[in-house]
Order: C-alpha cells, then structure tokens, then sequence
C-alpha cells in the first residue's frame, strides 16, 4: 500500500519539480531506497535468508560475556578482556581523550595547508584522514555534517548487481561490474586497502565494526538493508539465531510502529519459524512540543541517569524474549559503552535497527572521524 502510495504522489509530483524542490525529493527517494531499501523489498527481491557467516550464530547466547580469545574476532561485538579490563566493561561514559572535554584544541588555520578538502562527509573527511596520515597538512571546510547526518552509520559497499542482490565479499565486487565503473578502475586492493583503512581508524577510536561481508538489517519499515560494514550495535547475527524476538519502540516516537515493523519482518521467509511480538514501551523522556526521534532517546542514554531509566522502561519487556531490536538509542558517542551495558542489564541480545534521518549512527561516525582528525593535527 506505501509502494502504491509513493508511486502515485510521485505521478502529481514530478511534472512541477525544480530547483531546491526537487533536490529535497531526490534527498527523499534515497532515504527510501538507499536508507530503507524499500523500492527492492516492496517489489518482492527478498534473500530466502540473511547472508551471514557461519560463526554469526556464536553471538547468542554467549552475547554478554566478553571473549578473551583475540581482540580482532569478529564473532564477538565487543572489545575482549585484554583490551577491555573487566571493571571498565560497563563503562559508559567516553574514555579520556575521545570526544567533547578532551578535544586536541583547535589549531589557527594554516596560511599554506598542503591540502584542503571541501566537504566534511564521509568522503571528504576520509579523505582528509588519509592525507594527514601520508604527513600533509590538511584542513577541511564544510557546511554541515554531509550525508552523514542522515546516514544509518553503516558502509554500504555493494547491496545490488543488475538488479540481484550482491551476497559476496565486498571485495569480490569490481569483478562483477562494467568495465567503467570506479571499482573497477581503482581495483580490488583499492577496496581491501580502503576498508581496512576505515576499520582501523574506528578501532583507533573505540568504535569497532564487524568484519566486512554482505549483512541485512532489519529497517523501521519492515525490510531488510543490505549493507557490507556495520558496528556491533546492529550486527544482525543474534536476530538470525534468536527464536523470540521483540521489536520495541518508545511511545511518542511517531516513525517507529512497533507493531507494523514486527508484522513486515515475520512475513519475511529469512524469519520463517520465529515467534514476533512488539511494544510499546512508556518513555522515560517527556516529549515537549514534538514528537520524540532516534536522537533524542539516544542523548538520554549518554547519561548513567537517562540510560537506568531506559533499561528500567525495556526490563519487563526483555524477560519475555531473545532479542530486542530497538531503534537506534545506543548513546551519540562512537564507542560500545552503552551498548554492553543496556545488553548486561536486560540479560537478552540488542540489536539497533535502521531508521529515519536524522542518522544515530552516521552522527557518531561524524564524531568519531572529526576527534580522528583533529587528532591528526587537522583543521576543520
């Protein structure tokens, strides 16, 4: 019916677009696809089942406990005992240096950087991070955070070949696209190179992403997001081993429908055989003059204070399940902090799923990658 809906405003639309108007739809339509990827899972394309590795299922039941046999294992999302000491593992607070309070103070613009990047999204400020590595000078204007105040915070690197779904290694892609396409002129080490780049530079800052593969997460509109790079917040591995799920949504957070989403996902034949409930949950933040979003419920939890109230609203709801997927109110700073304590404290599996702008997830990666540079000696 919301495919229907889209495509017949889209008919009264497109006759009278322009200018700014239609820049804001285009913004719109990828929020659609590329976001929700609701133009490929409305049109019936759905994998048979989620495009997980074999040792995914390791994630449940042990998901609490901290894995202490190597802190690269991808099988586990949290950082393992050695680097993790026991008595910091429910920390939630930011470690010293990473992020606001400890912020390498801001150096006075260079008369003659080496380089400098316009744009501060996602590329530009990778960009910059690896022109500050070769040993350049950088700086970076920008007008705002890019796409990335939008973003779900994943990577996606290749969800679709020709209308198919991609359920290969990401660097299996160049291979499989025309001869023009910019993976396959920059070549399959290029992306080995790039992606390794990004995931050391998350690791650097407490903020570490699972390892690359082809993964589906579960969306606010009930469809799966094929993407290759996701943190641990949203690794979907628990979902696909967990037999009672429930999707819960705090009240006065109109774009989430617990109900809706817990009704598309079980339809879904990677579900077959799960039980589905959902929740409305009373919300331990007051609305005020609008309707409360992703953003507002994860500041809550950047505090010891909000984030006992939040476990305390999800408690009764988690006794009854495996796995609470929830929409993305895991804290604002990118690092996993908030993340092992909410998933300690219910005693079940969390899993974030994808919404609506504004992006949880790509404001994080917007901080982590500013603290990364301003380390580096850049200006921003």
């Amino acid at each position: 019916m919301l495919h229907s809906f889209l495509r017949e405003r889209w008919k009264g639309l497109r006759p009278v677009l322009w200018g700014t108007q239609l820049k804001e739809v285009e913004l719109t339509r990828a929020v659609y696809a590329a976001t929700l990827n609701m133009d490929a899972n409305l049109s019936g394309e759905m994998p048979s089942s989620p495009a997980l590795p074999a040792e995914a299922c390791g994630l449940h039941p042990s998901l609490f406990a901290l894995d202490t046999t190597s802190d690269r294992d991808c099988r586990t999302p949290f950082p393992t005992a050695e680097s993790t000491p026991a008595k910091e593992a429910r920390s939630v607070a930011p470690s010293t240096g990473a992020l606001e309070g400890a912020l390498p103070p801001r150096s006075p613009l260079p008369s003659h950087p080496d380089i400098i990047v316009i744009g501060a999204g996602m590329a530009g400020l990778i960009a910059a991070c690896t022109a500050a590595d070769a040993g350049a000078s950088v700086t970076v204007i920008g007008a705002g955070a890019g796409a990335l105040g939008i973003s779900s915070g994943c990577v996606d690197i290749l969800g679709y070949v020709n209308g198919a779904l991609f359920e290969g290694k990401p660097s299996d892609a160049p291979a499989l696209l025309p001869a023009g396409h910019p993976y396959r002129i920059a070549g399959a080490a290029a992306l080995r190179d790039a992606t390794a780049f990004f995931l050391e530079l998350c690791r650097e800052e407490g903020y570490e992403f699972i390892e690359p593969g082809t993964y589906f997460l579960p969306t606010l509109m009930g469809t799966l997001k094929p993407t290759a790079l996701c943190p641990a917040s949203m690794h979907p591995g628990t979902l696909a081993c967990a037999k009672r799920v429930c999707v819960a949504a705090f009240e006065g957070m109109r774009d989430w429908r617990p109900d809706f989403i817990a009704g598309q996902l079980k339809c879904l034949p990677a579900f077959v055989g799960k039980h589905f409930s959902f929740a409305s949950v009373p919300s331990p933040r007051a609305q005020g003059r609008r309707s409360l979003n992703a953003p507002d419920m994860a500041r809550l939890a950047d505090s010891e204070t909000g984030l006992r109230a939040l476990t305390a609203a999800l408690r009764p709801h988690a006794a009854k399940t495996d796995i609470l997927l929830l929409p993305p109110v895991c804290g604002t700073r990118p690092d996993t902090g908030v993340y092992r304590a909410l998933c300690d404290d219910l005693g079940c599996a969390v899993v974030e799923m994808v919404g609506m702008p504004p992006g949880v997830g790509g404001l994080r990666l917007y901080r982590l990658l500013l603290h990364a540079l301003r380390k580096r000696g850049a200006t921003v």
